[in-house]
């Protein structure tokens, strides 16, 4: 078996007892050691620090009695409530420091352009000397002097309170104790925080007086601003309303048709304690045409220029946005014309001498002053663009009803001309004609009367009546026609002439017609025929006047008894009974009447033999020769 060798070493638990020894030791003298290097290092950090002050103070001195060196010439004492700020570049280059050296790491140099002296001026603008302070922010390396703070922004400031708002009335130093306010400032020199009170000016506010009051602060050439807002919420009072309509007060209970102009007054008053100041101020109005469900801003007032019936709500606003309370007044603007519908014309000719023409007035929103008007026309017009006229609502507005309505009055009758007369015979009927005339409604026709007679007619006032127009007005046409008719035919008369013997003529008979007629006289047929020879005669004819009638006529026969060529030569030889004959044989034997006697009746006084004898006479060639010629004898 082997022998076990005994250990000449630690044990595990001794090692570990060591190692906690040594930490405990550790602990107690490396934060001593530690302090004593960090103290050592700080200690030298301020000397360093004063060596910086002393040497601001030393250039400044020397500038006092020399004003014309490079550096003085650029750097002078502050003035009071000032500073001036000298880096330590400067410093050194004006032979007043050698470089800086690092006292936390030898082998570097602090940072000369961004290591600064500060030189402040607490002296007042009363005070005779300057009251200079001086401080130090050094930058070395990683070390910056404790007491300075730099910021992001290494510019120079003054840190002031921010700006603040309070209530219109309060106590200002009550607010800002109760609000932790502290209205001082602080200087900023390059970021540091130069432990320099600035003072605010003012340094109380009068919160009687709404707005924003600037306090200022001032540190040389540096300034800053705490704006202190003192508030209205006080609110402003109940809107008065003065309307005017056409240049005359109004007070929003009739109508009117001219533009309403509302205005608005009102105050914001705020009571500080017994005391009575202004508030904020009226900003302006706001009212409302539909009962609040709408507002409109306006500084003082507006005109109401649209029609509108109702009530409005007005309310004022301060500048810091308090309402006061409703008003509510009531306008009643008509702005718009009434309608109008006319009626009452007519296309035809008024027949009654007059026309009436209706407008009918309808307005919705003040109404019509009179439902209806009217026109009548009672002259003589023809238009189809007549008007009753005007139609006026309450409000005075007003509208002229439509020209388009028809007139036609005719009052002047129309006129007419006669004709169709003559002064000429006719057997026919003749017709009067009335031409008719008018310039108004015009004629309803001509006239025509008809003139007739199945005799005769001889007139010269003849007329066709009368002519209408077609408003019915009349005129008698004028009676100066002639109207000559002649339907008779004309007469007649046969008459004979000569010297009867016995029972008929002696030789020369002249039968005569003679044709009369007492209208149109007579265009021919009358004449006068002579008879020579023995025998029977008659004549005939036509008797036609000068329209054209006629008659016919024709005579009985009429005996004659034919002498020679000298009867009363031969007369002597002859056997007569009186002064009628009664013989009508030749020259040979014959009868001689002892006694004769008219023939009743006889259309040619013949007479008749009661007693005749046979006589012997002897030849006409015995005792007339000379006159006994041709066939013709001395009696026959």
């Amino acid at each position: 078996m082997k022998k076990r060798m005994k250990s000449k070493g630690f044990t595990l638990i001794e090692l570990l007892a060591v190692v906690v020894l040594l930490g405990i030791v550790a602990l107690i003298a490396v934060p001593s050691v530690t302090y004593y290097l960090t103290s050592s290092e700080a200690s030298a950090y301020e000397m360093t620090e004063q060596n910086i002050v002393a040497a601001a103070y030393n250039m400044f001195a020397d500038c006092a009695g020399n004003s014309d060196s490079e550096v003085c010439s650029a750097y002078s004492v502050p003035d009071p409530n000032s500073y001036v700020t000298v880096q330590l570049s400067t410093l050194i280059n004006g032979g007043y420091l050698d470089p800086v050296v690092n006292p936390g790491n030898q082998g570097e140099y602090c940072n000369a352009d961004d290591s600064y002296a500060i030189i402040m001026n607490g002296a007042t603008e009363n005070d005779f000397n300057a009251k200079l302070d001086y401080k130090v922010c050094l930058t070395c390396g990683d070390y910056q002097s404790s007491d300075c703070q730099f910021y992001e922004d290494r510019s120079d400031k003054i840190i002031n309170p921010a700006d603040f708002s309070l209530e219109q009335c309060t106590d200002f130093n009550a607010f800002l104790t109760e609000n932790g306010i502290d209205l001082t400032g602080k200087a900023v020199i390059f970021g540091e925080d130069v432990s320099y009170d600035v003072l605010p000016n003012p340094s109380i506010i009068d919160t009687t007086k709404v707005g924003t009051f600037n306090i200022n602060y001032t540190f040389g050439t540096l300034s800053a601003v705490t704006r202190v807002t003192v508030t209205d919420v006080t609110n402003p009072s109940k809107p008065g309303v003065q309307m005017t309509s056409g240049g005359e007060d109004y007070d929003g209970t009739s109508w009117t048709n001219q533009d309403v102009i509302v205005t608005f007054t009102a105050r914001d008053d705020t009571v500080c304690g017994h005391t009575t100041v202004d508030g904020s101020g009226v900003q302006g109005y706001k009212y409302s045409k539909d009962n609040g469900a709408s507002w409109t801003f306006v500084e003082s007032g507006y005109t109401e220029s649209e029609t509108f019936n109702g009530d409005v709500l007005v309310k004022v606003i301060d500048n810091e946005g308090n309402e006061g309370e409703t008003n509510r007044y009531h306008i009643m603007l008509d702005k718009t014309p009434p309608t109008c519908v006319s009626t009452g014309g007519r296309n035809d000719w008024a027949l009654e001498g007059s026309i009436v023409l209706t407008g009918t007035c309808t307005d919705a929103d003040s109404g019509c002053k009179e439902t209806t008007i009217q026109k009548t026309y009672d002259s003589g017009i023809e238009s189809s663009a007549e008007s009753p006229g005007t139609v006026y609502d309450i409000a005075g507005n007003s509208t002229v009803c439509p020209a388009n309505q028809t007139v036609k009055i005719d009052k002047t009758p129309p006129t007419c001309v006669s004709s169709g007369g003559s002064t000429s015979w006719t057997n026919q009927n003749v017709t009067i004609v009335g031409t008719c005339s008018d310039s108004g409604s015009g004629c309803v026709g001509n006239v025509s009367k008809l003139y007739e007679t199945s005799t005769s007619m001889n007139i010269t006032n003849a007329g066709p009546g009368t002519v209408y127009d077609r408003a019915g007005n009349s005129t008698v046409c004028p009676n100066n026609q002639t109207v000559r008719i002649d339907k008779v035919a004309p007469t007649y008369t046969i008459t004979p002439s000569g010297t009867r013997y016995g029972s008929g003529y002696q030789s020369g008979l002249v039968v005569s017609a003679s044709c009369s007629d007492a209208h149109s006289g007579i265009a021919s047929g009358s004449q006068s025929q002579t008879f020579t020879t023995r025998g029977n005669h008659s004549i005939s004819g036509t008797c036609i006047d000068n329209v054209g009638n006629r008659v016919n006529y024709s005579s009985g026969n009429f005996l004659v008894y034919v002498y020679g060529a000298n009867a009363s030569a031969c007369g002597t030889y002859n056997y007569a009974c009186g002064s009628h004959a009664c013989g009508s044989h030749a020259c040979e034997w014959g009868q001689k009447c002892i006694s004769a006697h008219p023939i009743p009746g006889d259309p040619l006084d013949r007479w008749q033999c009661d007693v005749e004898e046979t006589v012997v006479t002897k030849w006409c060639t015995d005792y007339c020769t000379s006159y006994c010629t041709g066939t013709n004898s001395c009696w026959y």
